[in-house]
């Protein structure tokens, strides 16, 4: 079990330019990722991320719904309550 934890935390960290590019793509380097996984191909994915980070339309939409969802995260976490521990 420790050695399955092991590889699975290690395709993290393989993948870690992946991961960063699904959480910000207006700061990733795309020679870094693995686009495998999008089914699309190289130049289309650098065209649309150039049309997204050249568009100010779309540049602030995306910064503005990416902090819209931090905050309703912080509502979220701060509304939990730990029922299901017992006394």
């Amino acid at each position: 079990m420790k050695d399955g934890f092991a590889e699975r935390f290690e395709q993290f960290k393989t993948n870690k330019s992946t991961l960063e590019f699904i959480v910000n793509p207006l700061n990733t380097n795309t020679n870094e990722i693995n686009i495998e996984p999008f089914g699309i191909d190289a130049g289309s994915l650098q065209m649309q991320l150039l049309d997204l980070k050249t568009k100010d339309l779309w540049s602030g939409k995306f910064t503005e719904l990416k902090s819209k969802l931090e905050v309703q995260k912080c509502m979220h976490i701060a509304q939990h309550k730990w029922t299901a521990l017992k006394e």
